[in-house]
């Protein structure tokens, strides 16, 4: 046998003893097997059907774990290990024993024969290694055709096999039987650290279990127990291996719950009764995609003029303007798949994603809400979103209102209306318009077709205030008819459209010169009966003070009836206050409609002026004094206080009295003499309408015209027989000439006339119009001639019976003063005799009576006149009480004190001589500079006509060319008319002096005459018509400047003020002046045509106050 066939035996000897390794592992395996499957069955099958606690799952675990490892080393240890770690146990030779034992022809021959074998190698015995070789082929032949793995099988090994697959097959019969027992056992077996339950026999029932919550919302358990019976289950709440029990609520009915507020973490829980627990419930918390940030930007329309505004982050609520562009932007938690902007309106706008980004853009238009709806990827929406507003801020309409006049007016004469406009809006104006339209008289229906539309001027976008002066001396207004107008105005909205607002509708009425002079006539009449109102309760006023005198000087008690008498008298003398107060508004609302309309000459509205300011002098400061005294005397209630200060209100309100007494008087009187300048003017009118009717008859409404200058002719008779009758009630009236106006309005020639021209102008005919007209013009121009004169008269009267009485009552004082001064010589030289005493008292006594005659004189003469300084009065009344303090002082012996009174009465006599000399001169022709006002504006109104016609001739003749002989003559005539004219201003000038400031003005426009003369004398050029024109502006200047100097709001009467009286002790410091101021007046005086024993006493006077004045008299 040769070497190869050695080698394979050995390997089928190898291969065997290998399978036989497997065969007894597995055989070990499956008698371990044999007995651990139905032991972990078992276990499986009893954790299935028995609730085991954790600990001692724990231990069955561990116990059937180790006795099960411990039973497989223990069965199959010393098989794997040999078969794993022993590859060459047991050895060939037990092999070939073990192969050698299945045969009985071999026996152990295989194994010597491997022996023998082995001995080739190390031979020590010296066999043949023929014999070995034969003895080992002998055996391997006997053995070639043998399976030596079949030899390996035993009954045993299949009888193991047989009991495992028993036992594996009653397993899996009992796994089909109990699968859930032994499935739920499994899981209870291998998880020993949780703890299980059998659900079915848990008698309560959870709700929701497990479930999936928003992040931050409300998670409610409700446990309902399926026995009312059973005890309270407790919550068993597990988040981040921390166990907390929470009790739980009772809720409706049997139930119980509790509330998880604002989740956050997922977690796990369960409930527990004793020792029954059910599962364990997930809470998953999901967090859906929301907004992080928010940030809205608001660009205004452009017409606002405001700037973006970016509203505060996370702040969506929008209050705008209509049009305002509203650009949102946010920021999202996570990626956003779709995002829109959802309207309350039903309507959506999408929004542009990008990443975490959101934009969109709208413009708003109305009120509406809105909110951002989001979802991922995952198609899951966002949480409820916070619902925005969206408010339209209105944009207001304009604001307009008229400032002035505010309120229907008339129109004055010069058909001026001013206007102050006050227009606003909160983001600007457009436009501005004037509407109106004329209405006939009578008419009162607006009618919008006939408004005429006017643009006025912004002076700013949101704010405008215009005032200007509206001319409607070039409209169609015609007398009795109005203009109806308003102002309305347009705002900048561009979104919405212009929006307008409008003043309330105002008429301007154009009255007719009749109804303005009624309605001033009845001012006048109500002016005059609150004066006389007023004047009767302030005579019952003092009285009443008077009585309350006499009581006090009976009983100085002062009770709670006496104090009610004196409350109540002031009470009264406030209300007189407030009422001369309205009266006073009332005569400055009358005062400004005369002179807005003319309706008197300049003359009788500056006596109106004088008359106001003397009015608010009525309540005097001394008046308003003695009521604060008595006030604060009543407070104290102090008899001796209280009875000085009615003493001194008494006085104070007899001087009240006497001026509110000579208001009326005067008020009466210019009553009459405006309504005479009424007159005037109103036939001065008649008379020139009653030419233009002759002149166009043809022209619409000449009849009704006719007719109401008849009627009017009516009217201004009735007018002078009630001014008739009021002018018999008043001394020194000019009735006769009156009458005399009268009689030619209604004789019966004048009505005749009218009615014939009325009655032809009806038939149509024409002819002869003229000369029947011209009778009618001439009667009303004869009555308004007449009228003038005795308007003249009446001024002239006045005047020279208030100078008669100034002259009588000077000559008075000059004399009384004289007396005085003797009476203070013997005072002061006397004795303190009795009889001494007695006859200066006596003296004093007559003084003073005399004294009490002047101021009557003084007093009934400043009713008829305003040149009577108010003053001369109070220097009287201070006269006539140091007088009375004088006889009072020689009644107690006390010739020191009574020489000081008389003293003072002396420097009061004097100082109001002073004064009547003053107002004497202001009266006088040459007062004023030789002439009145009104004389210097009538002359100058005659010399510019005549300049006009100068200048108006000299422009036709041509400049700078060659004059003929025709041209030459008509230069020298005009040459002739200038040389005159300036004479004439030449006059004027020396005779007005420097009347208001006019003299340079006067020497300019001579100096210029003179030029425009030589020009004429030789050649006309351009200076000379440019220094004509000069001429002529200058004297219009002249006229109308002494016009507004004269008579201005500037020179209206303020209110009475508080001056510092003059001490009585002293003379006035115009009576120190040397001895050249004396003379100078002197001079003065003797030039006014005083006759000469009065300028005899003057001299006298001025020569004793000379002498007194000496320091060494």
């Amino acid at each position: 046998m040769n070497n190869e066939s050695e080698k394979t035996f050995i390997l089928r000897l190898k291969a065997y003893r290998r399978q036989q390794k497997r065969r007894r592992l597995g055989t070990a395996l499956a008698q371990a097997l044999i007995l651990l499957a139905p032991l972990w069955l078992a276990l499986l099958a009893i954790n299935g059907a028995l609730l085991l606690p954790s600990w001692l799952r724990w231990a069955v675990l561990l116990t059937a774990a180790l006795g099960s490892l411990t039973w497989l080393l223990h069965q199959a240890g010393r098989a794997f290990y040999l078969w794993a770690f022993q590859p060459g146990t047991p050895s060939l030779n037990q092999v070939a024993l073990e192969v050698g034992s299945h045969y009985a022809s071999v026996h152990d021959r295989l194994a010597n024969a491997l022996q023998l074998l082995a001995k080739l190698d190390h031979n020590q015995e010296a066999y043949s290694p023929d014999l070995i070789q034969a003895a080992f082929a002998e055996v391997a032949a006997q053995l070639k055709g043998f399976d030596f793995f079949a030899c390996g099988r035993n009954t045993q090994d299949r009888r193991t096999y047989l009991r495992l697959g028993q036992s594996v097959g009653i397993s899996l019969l009992l796994a089909v039987l109990l699968g859930q027992n032994l499935t739920r056992g499994a899981v209870r077996l291998f998880s020993p650290q949780r703890d299980f339950y059998q659900t079915a026999a848990l008698p309560y029932s959870v709700l929701p279990g497990d479930v999936t919550v928003i992040k931050g919302q409300d998670f409610v358990v409700r446990v309902v127990p399926s026995a009312p019976w059973l005890s309270e289950p407790q919550l068993q709440v597990r988040r981040d291996d921390r166990l907390e029990n929470v009790d739980l609520l009772k809720g409706v009915l049997d139930t119980l719950q509790y509330r998880f507020t604002a989740v956050h973490d997922s977690f796990v829980y369960r409930i527990h009764n004793g020792r029954m627990k059910s599962r364990w419930y997930r809470v998953s918390v999901a967090e859906l995609v929301m907004i992080r940030s928010l940030q809205v930007m608001l660009i205004p329309p452009p017409y606002s003029r405001q700037e973006p505004v970016m509203l505060p982050e996370n702040s969506g609520d929008v209050s705008a303007l209509a049009g305002t562009r509203i650009e949102i932007q946010a920021e999202t938690n996570g990626l956003v798949d779709t995002a829109r902007v959802e309207f309350a309106s039903a309507r959506s706008l999408p929004m542009e994603i990008s990443g975490r980004h959101l934009r969109a853009s709208f413009a708003l238009q109305r009120d509406d809400r809105y909110r951002l709806y989001l979802s991922d990827h995952r198609g899951w929406p966002s949480a409820p979103q916070i619902e925005y507003h969206l408010r339209v801020v209105p944009d207001q309409p304009p604001f307009v209102r008229l400032l002035a006049p505010g309120r229907d007016v008339d129109l004055g004469e010069d058909m001026q209306l001013p206007l102050a406009i006050e227009a606003q809006d909160d983001y600007g104006l457009s436009a501005m318009y004037l509407l109106y339209q004329v209405l006939a008289a009578g008419e009162a229906a607006l009618d919008s077709a006939r408004f005429v539309r006017e643009r006025l001027p912004l002076s700013a976008v949101d704010h405008s205030h215009l005032a200007f002066t509206w001319d409607l001396s070039s409209s169609p207004l015609l007398p009795n008819e109005s203009v109806l107008y308003a102002v309305q105005v347009f705002d900048n909205d561009q979104v919405s459209g212009p929006k307008a607002a409008i003043t309330p509708y105002y008429r301007a009425r154009f009255p007719s010169l009749y109804e303005m002079y009624e309605e001033l006539a009845s001012n006048q009449t109500d002016a005059i009966a609150q004066m006389e109102s007023i004047y009767e309760r302030s005579q019952e006023l003092k009285r009443d003070v008077e009585e309350m005198q006499r009581e006090l000087q009976r009983d100085p008690h002062i009770d709670w009836h006496r104090k009610q008498q004196l409350d109540d008298a002031g009470s009264k003398q406030e209300q007189i206050k407030g009422d001369l107060q309205h009266l006073s508004e009332s005569l400055d609302q009358m005062l400004e409609k005369m002179e807005k309309n003319a309706l008197a000459s300049w003359e009788t509205l500056k006596k109106y002026e004088d008359l106001q300011q003397l009015f608010r002098e009525i309540m005097t400061p001394e008046l308003q004094k003695a009521m604060h005294e008595l006030a604060e005397a009543m407070q104290k209630l102090d008899p001796q206080l209280i009875n000085t200060a009615l003493e001194q209100y008494r006085l104070s309100a007899e001087d009240m009295n006497q001026n509110l007494d000579r208001a009326i008087s005067l008020l009466k009187r210019f009553k009459i003499e405006q309504q005479l300048d009424q007159a005037v003017r109103t036939a001065q009118k008649l008379a020139e309408e009653q030419k233009q009717i002759s002149e166009t008859p043809e022209q619409p409404g000449a009849q009704q015209r006719q007719k109401e200058l008849r009627d009017h002719v009516a009217e201004l008779e009735k007018m002078l027989d009630a001014v008739n009758r009021q002018m018999a009630n008043e001394p020194g009236m000019p009735q006769q000439e009156v009458q005399q106006a009268q009689d030619r309005l209604g004789s019966k020639e004048m009505g005749e006339r009218l009615q014939e021209m009325q009655e032809r102008l009806q038939r149509g005919a024409s002819e002869g119009l003229t000369a029947l007209s011209e009778p009618i013009q001439n009667e009303l121009n004869g009555a308004a001639q007449e009228l003038q004169q005795a308007k003249d008269k009446l001024s002239g009267a006045q005047q020279q019976r208030a100078m008669q009485a100034l002259q009588r009552g000077m000559k008075d004082l000059l004399s009384l003063s004289q007396k005085q001064e003797d009476l203070l010589n013997r005072t002061e030289s006397t004795q303190s005799s009795t009889h001494d005493i007695r006859a200066i008292a006596e003296e004093q006594q007559n003084v003073a009576s005399a004294l009490n005659r002047v101021m009557d004189q003084i007093f009934n003469a400043s009713k008829e006149s305003l040149q009577i300084d108010p003053q001369i009065g109070g220097a009287l009344g201070q006269a006539s009480q140091s007088m009375a303090q004088s006889l009072e002082a020689l009644e107690s012996r006390n010739h020191v004190a009574a020489a000081g009174r008389q003293g003072q009465a002396m420097s009061q006599l004097n100082r109001a001589a002073k004064q009547m000399y003053s107002a004497m001169q202001s009266m006088m022709p040459g007062g004023s500079g030789g002439m009145s006002m009104e004389q210097f504006i009538q002359q100058m109104q005659s010399l510019s006509k005549g300049q006009q016609g100068v200048n108006q001739q000299t422009l036709a003749l041509g400049m700078d060319g060659a004059m003929g002989s025709g041209q030459q003559e008509a230069m020298a005539r005009l040459a002739a008319e200038q040389a005159q004219l300036r004479k004439s201003l030449e006059q004027l000038a020396q005779e007005s002096g420097n009347l208001a400031g006019s003299g340079g003005r006067l020497e300019k426009m001579i100096e210029d005459m003179k030029k425009v003369e030589q020009d004429l004398g030789r050649q006309i050029t351009r200076n000379t018509v440019k220094r004509q024109e000069q001429i002529l502006s200058r004297m219009l200047d002249a006229q109308k400047s002494l016009r507004e100097r004269e008579y201005s709001k500037d020179r209206r009467a303020e209110t009475g003020r508080s001056y510092s009286t003059i001490s009585p002790g002293e003379l006035p410091a115009d009576l120190g002046d040397r001895k050249q101021k004396w003379q100078q007046d002197f001079l003065r005086a003797k030039k006014e045509g005083y006759s000469r024993d009065y300028l005899e006493l003057i001299k006298q006077y001025y020569e004793a106050l000379f002498e007194k004045e000496q320091p060494n008299h």
